[in-house]
């Protein structure tokens, strides 16, 4: 699980070439792919948080193809001649123009995440979670429920046979032959009744489940195990041809294999050479190639699975968190994508180790010898080699070090800042930790960073402490804010910035003894990072982009200009230029950068963001979360607003606003300290604006 957590990195300032905009580098590819679809030559991703992608060279390059699509987490695609269907977590869209416009096509009788479609001749079918099946037969015009003798209406998968349709449920797998107007359950003898996914390949029916492969040669009267992996979710299949076309049988699993029958299914042998070590949810044939949407982006093979490659180039539905330097590198650490590094300035970025899947990265630190990588709930990984290899270091006894918020070295000293357990400290480069936390009244350590002989922490409540003794003791510099989490610290002489959750940036000139706000001509109060290059302080936001202050803070600037992406969750002064980490939320989120003498000459010309231009609802963050996370929206007039929460079965779970509010940026938290882990879905309802989003509770 991932958190606003980022520590404050020791800037190198040297020169560079000049840009009049921000400028995206070659950006680390990859993100959730969560389904495939061709059209002809176009072949299209779905992804979660970036929408749709597009290549139309066999997968060699991707661009976004997202207008008009008002939610970007896109489960299922599915093509039907020149129609491109879509389902995003509570609505289906519709494209006949290979992604470049996307229409709504979706019926308010669905009110549940749609995971899977079929579209075959006049007739689409969708699978809603908790709603069962639904069946079009004008492209979306209308919808009708079509689920008599369904019995369990939580439908993951759909398959196709001649003129029999399969489901596949969280109960079982059913049959119709008369398009859905009455079912039958056909899993006699099927062990395992949860279905994750279903395929046809000759007069055979295949079903994954959460323990394998189970086929059924008659239409599901009978079952008879394929491949049996405990604890390996097969969520994809997909029927390819040999060089000599004879069929190829592939099923993707949740445990980083992906598998090969030339029998039709009667052995498997795993295929997985180059392919990272993260889940396959989603497999397709094209010509010669097989596609595999994993985790962390698209892997291609073309000798039927014998070798694997990263095949992303511009498709980044990433988020990246937190940077650091060392000598020409600079290394970048992701949401789900792992650590990247750049030896050339950002114009090129390489995936470190695919063979160890590093998730909810936080922080990153560097010393001498070491790259040490904090996460939020798979603790500490630190790499001797330049991040060739990885290794894992959780040896703190109550498990505090598996919840990493910030990380920051002073000479020999590595100190952790995290969820619970307050400051950790280690002296042999993480090898053993101690609690380093006499005088510390907080224990969630969101931020640390060093300036001199001190060591600064912001916690969650909005203090600020300070140790001068190497983590020894702590001092309280005092409360910025009551209630105001303190995200980012960064020391610039005498004066101590801050910023913090919905206060924006706090100064004290006086070691804590005063804070003040200093917020003139910053429009987004909740600041995730700091950066200072000289006297220039640089601020990133949660929703209007990056600011630049030259005085302390007096006022603030915005130095957006052809920046695309909020929030910006990293920011890291290197070789002269400000490189930004940002969210995938237009299907561009990465890293970008900016020449800071552009910045601090011109800034002014830079337009301010003031009023929301459209009504806007953004991804939860954290999520996943424990148990907290925050939910920001945008209103450019003043409206009526609603904001709820509903649990998977679209049972109302907690209501935040019913009300009137002006236009502006707003943010909401939400405690789900007594829900249970799960899946929950809020809805922001404002005049005519409809919107919803998933969220994910992990304890």
């Amino acid at each position: 699980m991932k958190n606003i957590l980022f520590i404050v990195i020791s800037l190198v300032i040297l020169s560079t070439e000049t840009y009049s905009q921000w400028i995206q580098t070659n950006v680390p590819g990859g993100g959730i792919i969560t389904s495939f679809a061709c059209i002809d030559s176009n072949i299209f991703a779905g992804t979660y948080g970036a929408g749709v992608f597009l290549s139309t060279n066999g997968g060699a390059n991707w661009i976004p193809v997202n207008s008009g699509l008002t939610s970007l987490n896109v489960p299922a695609l599915a093509a039907n001649g020149k129609n491109l269907f879509a389902s995003t977590e509570m609505g289906m869209f519709l494209s006949t123009d290979n992604g470049k416009n996307w229409t709504s096509i979706h019926s308010w009788l669905i009110t549940n995440p749609i995971f899977s479609i079929l579209a075959s001749d006049t007739n689409v079918f969708v699978g809603a979670v908790g709603q069962g099946v639904f069946l079009s037969t004008n492209n979306g015009t209308s919808w009708t429920a079509v689920d008599t003798g369904l019995t369990n209406s939580n439908v993951r998968a759909f398959a196709k046979k001649d003129s029999n349709l399969f489901v596949g449920t969280d109960g079982g797998v059913f049959r119709t032959t008369n398009n859905g107007t009455s079912w039958t359950e056909v899993d006699a003898g099927l062990p395992n009744t949860g279905i994750t996914a279903l395929m046809t390949i000759g007069s055979n029916l295949c079903a994954g489940t959460s323990d394998g492969v189970y086929i059924s040669t008659n239409n599901g009267s009978t079952w008879n195990a394929s491949l049996i992996e405990q604890y390996t979710y097969i969520d994809a299949f997909a029927v390819g041809f040999d060089g000599i076309g004879d069929t190829i049988l592939y099923a993707g699993s949740n445990g980083k294999d992906v598998y090969k029958s030339i029998n039709n299914g009667a052995s498997w042998t795993r295929v997985n050479t180059g392919l990272a070590a993260v889940s396959i949810f989603a497999l397709m044939e094209y010509g010669t190639s097989l596609f595999a949407g994993t985790e962390v982006g698209i892997f291609l093979t073309n000798n039927d699975g014998a070798n694997w490659y990263e095949s992303d180039c511009g498709l980044s539905a990433t988020q990246v968190h937190a940077f650091c330097t060392k000598g020409p590198n600079i290394y970048a650490g992701t949401l789900l994508n792992g650590v990247f590094t750049s030896t050339n300035d950002g114009s090129n970025w390489t995936r470190l180790n695919t063979e160890t899947t590093i998730d909810n990265i936080t922080s990153l630190a560097i010393n001498d010898s070491n790259i040490f990588v904090g996460t939020y709930g798979s603790g500490l990984f630190i790499s001797t080699d330049n991040g060739n290899t990885w290794s894992d270091h959780n040896t703190w006894q109550d498990g505090g070090l598996k919840f990493i918020y910030s990380l920051a070295i002073s000479g020999s000293y590595l100190f952790a800042g995290t969820y619970g357990g307050g400051v950790l400290l280690s002296t042999d480069n993480g090898v053993s930790w101690n609690a380093a936390n006499i005088g510390l009244t907080n224990m969630y350590v969101w931020d640390l960073t060093v300036y001199n002989n001190n060591i600064y922490a912001g916690t969650d409540s909005g203090g600020v402490f300070a140790s001068n003794n190497s983590g020894s003791s702590w001092t309280s510099l005092g409360v910025v804010s009551p209630n105001c989490t303190v995200y980012s610290i960064i020391v610039c002489d005498t004066n101590i910035f801050v910023g913090t959750q919905g206060g924006g940036v706090f100064l004290s000139t006086n070691n804590g003894t005063n804070w003040n706000a200093v917020n003139t001509g910053l429009t987004d109060l909740t600041v995730y990072n700091l950066a200072v290059s000289g006297k220039n302080i640089f601020a990133g936001t949660q929703l209007d982009g990056v600011f630049l202050s030259t005085n302390n803070g007096t006022s603030w600037t915005s130095v957006n200009a052809g920046l695309a992406n909020s929030p910006v969750y990293a920011l890291m002064v290197v070789d002269g230029d400000l490189f930004a980490g940002t969210s995938s939320g237009a299907g561009t989120g990465s890293i970008w950068k900016r020449s800071l003498s552009e910045m601090i000459t011109t800034g002014v010309k830079d337009n301010l963001i003031k009023i929301p231009t459209c009504f806007s609802l953004e991804q939860n963050y954290p999520n996943p979360f424990n148990p907290s996370t925050a939910i920001s929206f945008s209103l450019p007039l003043k409206s009526f607003v609603t904001l709820k929460v509903f649990d998977i079965m679209g049972r109302e779970v907690a209501s935040f606003i019913n009300k009137e509010l002006s236009a502006g940026n707003y943010l909401q938290h939400w405690s789900a300290a007594k829900m249970s882990s799960g899946i929950y879905f809020y809805r922001l309802q404002a005049g005519s604006f409809t919107e919803t989003k998933k969220l994910v509770l992990l304890k």
